[in-house]
């Protein structure tokens, strides 16, 4: 399957309202159902390809980290973060061996 580099880096920002509003609704219920607010929390999206959830975790308060195994993904959401203009940190790691220490995320997405 051969997937565009830039709608990955761009979606939903440029890909028509109608997937916007999918993936808008998408996060946003999944969220609604929490009974917290993410703001503030430490939040690692494993396995985030190229940002697009971590892009909605940290425009809604979250600290964000990202990890994906594939460096060419990596790279995407960094420009992703460049371009849309949101704090995150991204690194490219196994998540049979996260390098982090226990306790240091509030919430884990997968």
């Amino acid at each position: 399957m051969i997937i565009e580099k830039e709608f990955e880096i761009d979606r939903p920002h440029n890909a028509g309202r109608l997937y916007k509003y999918l993936i808008d609704y998408k996060f946003y219920s999944a969220v609604s159902m929490l009974s917290f607010s993410i703001n503030n929390l430490r939040v690692l999206d494993v396995c985030c390809g190229s940002g697009m959830i971590s892009e909605y975790y940290a425009k809604n308060g979250a600290i964000v980290t990202g990890v994906d195994l594939s460096l060419e993904v990596i790279e995407r959401a960094k420009k992703r973060k460049e371009k849309f203009n949101f704090d995150a940190e991204f690194k490219v790691a196994d998540v049979t061996k996260l390098p982090f220490p226990n306790n240091s995320f509030d919430i884990v997405s997968v």
